[in-house]
């Protein structure tokens, strides 16, 4: 558990780990960001009362992949997973994930249920084609990540957790890296009904409005080159590539929806970053339509960019005033 200034939710998080747990065969590692709340205070007091409770601390605020890895040289387990510190486990959540592990040595990841916790008693379950007890191959599991068909909540073994660590290249988005290769390696990913509740806010990192956003093109560049270490198949590397091509155009909505939030160093420091990573694509992507085709040069690429989300930005705005002429006629 990496904890960054989580004073608001780390008691419940480490309540429903070292306390309502139905398997209490459990050891939690919690890392310290240097945070600048009462977080180091709370863990040293649930510390003090609970030996299974380790605490560690960064020298330097580095981000969650780092304090994970830091981590990570502490685990004894067979098993490991990894929770949020504004998470928690339902009761049974770790009894149901070792379960899998315990039945098919062949099973190297056991998925959680995930339920998204909105907060005003809001909460939605992460739907999957699968239940309780099913089992896919991990190459497949890692295909299916692509799409977000499965989630990234899981226990893995030990073992292949050492083998690869979090990916540290950016401060964020990297860990889907680390997901998608523990898959990959993975003999069998197995689905489970433990129950994981995904806590949804805006004080989220990935829910900012920031350059920090952004990083998700270097964080997707970082995959690809693992992939080619890993001497993948090839059908693997254009799946993901497609993958990268379809995420980064979705970086450049991302820009335009919201260029009025970054001042004029911000917008030239995003082009600069847009214009960086496009130069590592070749080829044609699968899908060919207006917004998606690889244009050179890159600056006819970019007017398609622009020519795109003008069209979009006009649907839209269409489709708003037809709804509301519509709504007024009823």
């Amino acid at each position: 558990m990496a904890v960054y200034n989580a004073e608001k939710w780390l008691p419940q998080a480490l309540q429903s780990i070292l306390v309502d747990q139905t398997h209490q065969d459990v050891e939690l590692i919690a890392i310290d960001d240097c945070s600048t709340d009462r977080s180091p205070e709370i863990l040293a007091e649930w510390q003090a009362r609970d030996v299974r409770l380790k605490v560690l601390r960064t020298p330097v605020n580095s981000g969650q992949t780092v304090a994970r890895n830091l981590g990570i040289a502490g685990i004894t387990g067979q098993v490991v997973c990894m929770v949020d510190s504004d998470d928690w486990l339902d009761s049974q959540a770790l009894e149901q994930v070792v379960q899998p592990f315990e039945k098919d040595p062949d099973v190297d990841c056991a998925l959680f249920r995930l339920v998204s916790d909105y907060g005003n008693d809001i909460q939605k379950d992460y739907d999957m084609p699968y239940h309780d007890g099913d089992v896919i191959d991990g190459a497949e599991a890692f295909r299916q990540s692509l799409t977000w068909t499965i989630h990234g909540l899981y226990a893995v073994r030990s073992d292949i957790q050492r083998k690869f660590p979090y990916d540290e290249s950016t401060r964020l988005y990297s860990d889907d890296n680390t997901t998608r290769i523990h898959y990959l390696h993975s003999r069998k990913v197995a689905f489970t009904s433990g129950t994981y509740y995904y806590r949804r806010h805006a004080e989220s990192m990935t829910a900012r409005i920031s350059l920090d956003r952004f990083l998700y093109m270097e964080a997707n560049l970082s995959m690809k080159r693992q992939l080619e270490r890993e001497h993948v198949s090839p059908d693997i590397l254009r799946l993901y590539e497609e993958h990268r091509w379809l995420n980064y155009i979705g970086q450049w909505a991302l820009y335009y929806n919201n260029k009025e939030c970054f001042n004029a160093t911000e917008r030239k420091e995003i082009l600069n970053r847009l214009r960086t990573c496009y130069a590592t694509f070749s080829g044609q992507p699968h899908r060919l339509k207006l917004g998606y085709v690889r244009l050179r040069p890159y600056a006819l690429f970019v007017l398609q960019e622009k020519l795109y989300f003008t069209l979009r930005s006009i649907r839209e705005r269409y489709r708003r005033s037809y709804c509301r002429a519509t709504c007024t006629k009823s």
